[in-house]
């Protein structure tokens, strides 16, 4: 079963992954593996459609450069779509695009959550369908890296010409240009093959058979540049950054007043770190959706406690604290510390912890009372759910 990023890239060593992920080094890893296609069947795609659940812009139809208006395939006010228009779209070549399908299918959505905790990124899954010879894009390259995993069918895939450098964003071609044309790699993909391809690197995609499901796992990094905007965002709350340049007053007072900004820039920037950057928007990032109405919080010894937060907790969260400040979706906790102490434990499970192994985990510092408490508050604050055992996530 795929559950997380070991599990996807088998029989690859998830180290190995990770090594290639920081050089941006193109991957292609050979299936098959009836657990990848196991992944998303047509049978979960008519019955999503079926459901009238989404539509535009969620469902996009595409092929090559051309987005058939939304118009063409779905009613304009209601935003449900017209099955016999896209059907006859998709057998001359067009290709459906379902943008942010994790959340609605169940396997995809633990994936999806598992993957976004080991990157300790944002994570993304969109499905393109085929049905005849075509694609859903021309050439083009990504501002962001790519997993691409083929679910069904055949497809061929081509990477183009030289990485674009600093890809933080993506800029078309020049008029009437199709940007570059030599082949570098080159191979038919088929149902459970994957293909890491890093933002920057042109490549485009063709239907080979009759039918092809295949799934893009978005990955979101940071960057260098995300920093630099936070540091200065971190200026505002400065009184004598806010202050007007004392242009008026002369060359020498503008001059004298350029020194103490570059000084007070200086001194608020050595302060800071990436840590701390990550760590605040970490902690702006909203929290998994987990709903427990009606229970009582009081768990059996076999229920799974889970942590709803989207990122993992920082190794030095709160180390020789007596009380321990947690964000997350946009929210400051402060944890006294058998909170924290439950919260940590469970936070570094992503399957999750039983009630029971939990109490075990901590009974040299906390009496069972004490643990109890604790998972009852931290699930009124809405940092961890409690699942039974057996349930299906």
């Amino acid at each position: 079963m795929i559950t997380d990023l070991a599990s996807l890239i088998q029989p690859m060593a998830e180290a190995e992954f990770i090594a290639r992920f920081v050089r941006k080094e193109f991957t292609f890893l050979s299936g098959p593996r009836d657990e990848i296609s196991s992944l998303l069947s047509l049978t979960e795609i008519n019955r999503l459609l079926d459901s009238e659940a989404i539509g535009p812009p969620r469902v996009r139809l595409r092929r090559d450069e051309m987005a058939f208006p939304t118009s063409f395939y779905s009613d304009p006010e209601l935003g449900t779509l017209y099955p016999a228009t896209i059907q006859d779209a998709l057998r001359k070549g067009a290709s459906l695009v379902i943008d942010d399908i994790g959340p609605l299918v169940p396997r995809l959505h633990r994936l999806e959550r598992a993957l976004e905790r080991r990157f300790k990124e944002r994570v993304l899954i969109n499905a393109y369908l085929s049905f005849n010879k075509g694609g859903a894009f021309a050439a083009h390259y990504d501002n962001h890296d790519v997993l691409v995993v083929q679910v069904h069918g055949r497809k061929r895939w081509q990477l183009l010409g030289a990485v674009e450098a600093s890809a933080v964003s993506v800029k078309p071609p020049p008029k009437g240009a199709r940007g570059p044309t030599e082949v570098s790699w080159e191979r038919d993909i088929e149902p459970g093959d994957l293909l890491f391809i890093p933002r920057g690197g042109w490549h485009r995609a063709a239907v080979q058979g009759d039918v092809s499901i295949h799934l893009t796992i978005t990955l979101v990094s940071r960057t260098g540049l995300d920093y630099a905007k936070w540091l200065v965002d971190q200026l505002g709350a400065d009184d004598l950054l806010a202050r007007d340049l004392p242009q008026l007053a002369g060359n020498a007072a503008l001059d004298a007043h350029d020194t103490t900004v570059k000084a007070r820039i200086s001194e608020i920037f050595a302060r800071l770190s990436a840590q701390a950057f990550l760590a605040d928007k970490d902690g702006q990032c909203r929290t998994v959706t987990r709903f427990n109405l009606g229970e009582a919080w009081a768990p059996a010894e076999s229920d799974i406690l889970l942590s709803t937060l989207r990122r993992p907790l920082r190794a030095n969260a709160g180390e020789g604290a007596a009380h321990v400040e947690v964000h997350a979706g946009g929210q400051a906790h402060v944890l006294a510390p058998p909170l924290y102490a439950a919260l940590a434990e469970i936070d570094s499970r992503d399957e999750g912890i039983g009630y029971g192994a939990l109490k075990d985990k901590l009974a040299d510092k906390w009496a069972a009372d004490a643990v109890q408490a604790a998972i009852a508050r931290l699930a009124e604050k809405g940092l961890i759910t409690v699942r039974p055992h057996d349930w299906d996530s």
